[in-house]
C-alpha cells in the first residue's frame, strides 16, 4: 500500500520528453508492423485449416471415412490456433494504432487507452505462457509415470 502511494506520488511529477515521445512514436510504428504481419499470419491459419480439410475430406472418398475425420479435427485445430493469436495482435494494434492518435493529437485518453491495450497484450500472453509451462509440466510427469509403468512392467515379465 505504502509503495503504492510513494509510486502514485513520483507519477504526478514525471513528465514526457520529447525523446520520449520520439521512442513512443518508434514503438508504434514496429508494433503497428508486428500486428499487422500477426493478421496476415492468422489468415494463413484460417486458409491452411480450410486446405487441410479440403485435403483430407477429398482423401476420406479414396481411403476411407477415417480420413476425414482426421481432416475436420486438423481443421478445428488450426481454426481454434488462429482464434487464440487472434487477441494478442488485436491488442497490439489497439496499442500502436492508440499510441499514433496520442502522439499526433496530445490526447491523454488515446494514451491511456493505447496503454490499456499494451496492458491486455501482455497479460494474454501472460496467461497463455502459464497454461502452456503447466501442460508441459503435466506431460513431463505423464511421461516420468509411463516410462516407469513400462520399466515396471517389463522387470516383471
Amino acid at each position: 500500500m505504502e509503495d503504492q502511494t510513494l509510486m502514485d506520488n513520483a507519477m504526478e511529477d514525471m513528465r514526457v520528453t520529447d525523446r520520449m515521445k520520439s521512442m513512443l512514436a518508434e514503438i508504434a510504428k514496429w508494433a503497428k508492423l508486428l500486428s499487422i504481419i500477426g493478421f496476415i499470419g492468422i489468415g494463413f491459419l484460417v486458409l491452411a485449416g480450410i486446405s487441410v480439410g479440403a485435403m483430407f475430406a477429398f482423401m476420406g472418398d479414396a481411403l476411407g471415412e477415417g480420413a476425414g475425420i482426421g481432416g475436420g479435427f486438423l481443421t478445428l485445430l488450426y481454426l481454434l490456433m488462429a482464434l487464440l493469436y487472434f487477441f494478442p495482435v488485436l491488442y497490439l494494434y489497439q496499442f500502436a494504432a492508440g499510441t499514433q492518435k496520442a502522439l499526433a493529437s496530445g490526447s491523454e485518453t488515446h494514451i491511456e487507452m493505447a496503454f490499456e491495450a499494451l496492458r491486455k497484450h501482455y497479460r494474454f500472453l501472460g496467461i497463455l505462457m502459464i497454461i502452456i509451462l503447466s501442460l508441459y509440466a503435466l506431460l513431463i510427469v505423464i511421461a516420468i509415470v509411463g516410462g516407469g509403468m513400462g520399466l515396471g512392467a517389463s522387470l516383471f515379465q
